[in-house]
């Protein structure tokens, strides 16, 4: 081989691998979603114009007579390729498809219910690949061979038809990139917006091989086949960046570690099944065109593995492990520094749109240091001290009360996690005012509570998936001893049945010391462990009464913790008649119930 024709080879079987690869590894991890099976079939279908390269360049020997399972092996060429040389291989209608299939998601991507005219236009752009493709497999009028080096697009002469169907492929993919462009305008988050924007390069990069090709018909120009290729691996490359960094046309969330793995294995089999078909061809002289479908069998093989564990885990594993295995997977793939990030940016971007701020920021706790996770028009990386962003519910911020690039702001609101802050929401003032109004506020607080419930539900996943493995190995060992903490989440628990004695007699926490001291000596049973509890919990809950009786109507603010446990538990009154009482919000209800309950779990913990 020359050196063009090497470097040639090289690009294209890479480009084939990738392909297969990312076609693969989408359809594997959203199997239930239209969308990226129709990205694996278009991957599949460009990869189709790499195995015509590839074919070419290194063709396998003639045979003396073609056989019925070599036709049925090469599907994608007419019986005569054999005999026809190198260019017969380039006549492959393998990449034609990936038209359809590509416009079918840029439709679906715009509108996830397409219209009747949209429908009747996916159908027609399928009848067209269908076309191009009974034209191109069966009669010379799209292009036929033609003497010179088939490493140029001239090599196959073009056919009366040929301009034609190059002209509608530069005005599909016009078509494409116009669906993904309105998509990204109406995108909900700037998220999305990138994931539509990056696969619209992508599809320029396709699309850039429709005038490419229309070169052809310039006598003058030579035209390396090698451009075409270089632009559809560019795609295969845009796809594979959007699916990475913004998990495109995939369900879910994707990891980005994931994929780095599921690559790095990929190549490792693969290096190993391509040094022993080198030297295969060197001993046996096996045709080096074994090279191309070793690589197709290594990547297929792999990736079929995930697959098929899924469905013989149905018969090797019971129900019961079958289930905790796919929660640990579940658990897996959404845990990750990169998930929260994003998540983070999302929520602020609708926050501070919704509230019209000029700027916003989350920094969350590191220690005794903060640092910033997201940001909305606020480019500035100074992080403040972690003290100056304590606080017990929202402030009102005075000038300069922070860094003098935050000299503006005007509210900073807590991020609490259980019992303690773990960071702060930061807004600037109003973009058509000096303060927020009332309603404003309220929205902002209860914003604020989900993103602290969602950093907490990040954070935990890896405990999550660090406590089911343990689980698993202690499955045939001793159980795990009871902590001595005294969680919120137990005290919440404990009330929501106040008033059931049996269940708080067999709860783990009548068992501590603190519950057994209060037990008569005749008591012996659940019942009078549980009413031991009860008593327990309402002299600790009286403890946050500030007097005998409010002083007014509705009762003041401190107030609040006491009536809010004494009136939702032991009365078991509905939470809407608690708000209406106190005249609260419901997010300040949530935050004053949390408080609450950190206070009641706090002085069990220094009775006992």
């Amino acid at each position: 081989m020359g050196v063009l024709q090497q470097l040639t080879y090289l690009l294209n079987l890479l480009a084939l691998t990738l392909g297969i690869w990312l076609g693969f590894y989408v359809v594997s991890h959203s199997p239930r979603r239209l969308v990226s099976w129709l990205t694996g079939f278009s991957l599949w279908s460009i990869s189709g114009f790499f195995l015509n390269m590839l074919m070419a360049i290194t063709p396998p020997p003639i045979p003396d007579t073609i056989q019925t399972w070599q036709i049925v092996l090469f599907p994608f060429w007419s019986p005569e390729v054999f005999a026809t040389g190198m260019g017969g291989w380039l006549n492959g209608w393998l990449a034609t498809p990936a038209v359809a299939f590509w416009h079918h998601i840029t439709v679906l991507l715009r509108e996830k219910k397409p219209s009747s005219w949209k429908i009747v236009q996916i159908v027609a752009v399928y009848l067209i690949a269908a076309v191009a493709i009974y034209v191109q497999l069966n009669t010379s009028l799209m292009f036929t061979e033609a003497a010179g080096d088939p490493l140029q697009l001239n090599y196959l002469r073009p056919g009366i038809y040929y301009s034609v169907f190059m002209s509608l492929l530069t005005v599909l993919a016009g078509i494409c990139i116009y669906n993904l462009v309105i998509a990204a305008k109406s995108a909900p988050s700037p998220i999305i917006r990138k994931q539509f924007t990056s696969l619209a390069v992508a599809t320029c990069l396709a699309g850039g091989t429709g005038p490419v090709s229309l070169l052809v018909l310039v006598d003058e120009i030579s035209i390396p086949r090698a451009i075409n290729t270089v632009l559809l691996a560019g795609t295969i490359l845009m796809i594979g960046y959007s699916i990475a960094r913004y998990s495109a046309l995939i369900e879910g969330r994707l990891i980005r570690r994931d994929l780095i793995y599921n690559a790095s294995v990929t190549v490792a089999i693969l290096i190993v099944y391509l040094l022993f078909t080198w030297i295969a061809i060197r001993l046996f002289h096996i045709p080096s065109s074994s090279y191309i479908f070793v690589a197709i069998l290594a990547i297929i093989s792999h990736s079929l593995v995930d697959f098929a564990r899924r469905y013989l885990e149905k018969i090797f594993f019971r129900k019961e492990e079958r289930q905790l295995r796919t929660e640990l997977q579940k658990l897996t793939q959404l845990n990750g520094s990169q998930q929260l990030a994003e998540t983070l940016e999302i929520m602020l971007h609708s926050i501070c749109t919704t509230i019209r701020a000029t700027y916003g920021t989350i920094f969350l706790f590191e220690g005794n240091h903060s640092h910033l996770a997201s940001s909305f028009n606020w480019n500035n990386k100074s992080n403040p001290n972690t003290a100056r962003l304590k606080a017990d519910d929202m402030l009102q911020l005075q000038p300069n009360h922070l860094l003098q690039s935050l000299s503006d702001a005007a509210l900073l609101v807590p991020l609490y996690e259980e019992p303690d802050q773990i960071g702060a929401v930061i807004v600037g003032c109003p973009v058509n005012g000096v303060e927020y109004p009332q309603e404003d506020q309220e929205l902002l607080l209860e914003a604020c509570d989900l993103i602290a419930e969602t950093i907490s539900n990040i954070h935990v996943q890896g405990e999550l998936i660090s406590e089911a493995t343990q689980l698993i190995q202690a499955i045939h060992t001793s159980p795990v001893s009871v902590s001595t903490e005294i969680s919120p989440k137990t005290i919440e628990d404990l009330l929501r049945n106040v008033l059931d004695y049996a269940y708080l007699g067999n709860s783990d926490f009548a068992q501590r010391w603190i519950v057994q001291q209060m037990l008569p000596e005749e008591a012996n049973t659940h019942i009078d462990r549980g009413k031991s509890v009860y008593q327990l919990l309402e002299s600790v809950v009286d403890k946050l009464r500030p007097a005998d009786q409010p002083s007014r109507d509705p009762p003041p603010r401190e107030w609040h913790p006491y009536l809010i446990l004494q009136w939702a538990y032991f009365e078991d009154r509905l939470n809407r008649e608690i708000m209406a009482a106190l005249y609260i919000s419901e997010g300040t209800f949530n935050r004053t119930r949390r408080a609450a309950l950190r206070s009641v779990a706090r002085a069990l913990e220094e009775m006992q």
